[in-house]
C-alpha cells in the first residue's frame, strides 16, 4: 500500500501542510507560542519538569517529552512562516532521540539525569512507541529541507 493510500484511509496520519490553519472540525488553529518550550530546552533537549516558568533540573530529561516536543515543532513548522528557531529546536529534539537509542538492545532509553547519565538501559513500551511515532512523523513530514 502506498503512503498516499494510507492518507486516504487514515486522514489523521497525513502530515500538516504549511498554511493549513484549520483542524479536522474546520476550526481555526491558534498560532503556537514557543516561549515555554524555549525556556525548558537547553543544549541537551527539553527538560522533563518546570516549577511554573522555571525549568526544574532535579528531574532531568525524558525521551517521551523530547518526542512530544519534536511533534509540537513539526506542527508549529506547518503553521508559522518563520521557522529558523523551530528548525533549531527540531534538530535538538531529534538529536536527543537519536542518542536515546541503546544500540545494544535496539530499544530507546527514557530517563536521563541532568548530568547526562542514562538512568536505565531500556525505557518503557510507551516511550519506545512515542519515539518511533515522532520519528515516523519526522520522516513523513519532509524534514530533508532542514
Amino acid at each position: 500500500m502506498s503512503i498516499q493510500n494510507i492518507y486516504v484511509r487514515s486522514p489523521s496520519l497525513r502530515p500538516p501542510y504549511r498554511g493549513d490553519t484549520s483542524d479536522d472540525t474546520g476550526s481555526e488553529v491558534p498560532v503556537p507560542k514557543l516561549g515555554h518550550i524555549l525556556r525548558l530546552t537547553d543544549d541537551v533537549g527539553i527538560l522533563q519538569h518546570a516549577r511554573y516558568l522555571v525549568p526544574d533540573r532535579c528531574h532531568g530529561y525524558c525521551t517521551d517529552d523530547n518526542a512530544r516536543a519534536l511533534m509540537a515543532m513539526l506542527l508549529a513548522r506547518s503553521l508559522l512562516s518563520e521557522t529558523e528557531v523551530i528548525d533549531h529546536l527540531t534538530v535538538r529534539f531529534l538529536s536527543f532521540l537519536q542518542h536515546a537509542l541503546n544500540d545494544k538492545t535496539g530499544r530507546f532509553r527514557n530517563f536521563m539525569s541532568y548530568d547526562r547519565r542514562w538512568l536505565e538501559a531500556t525505557g518503557s513500551e510507551d516511550s519506545h512507541g512515542r519515539n518511533a511515532g515522532s520519528n515516523r512523523r519526522s520522516a513523513i513530514g519532509g524534514l530533508q529541507s532542514l
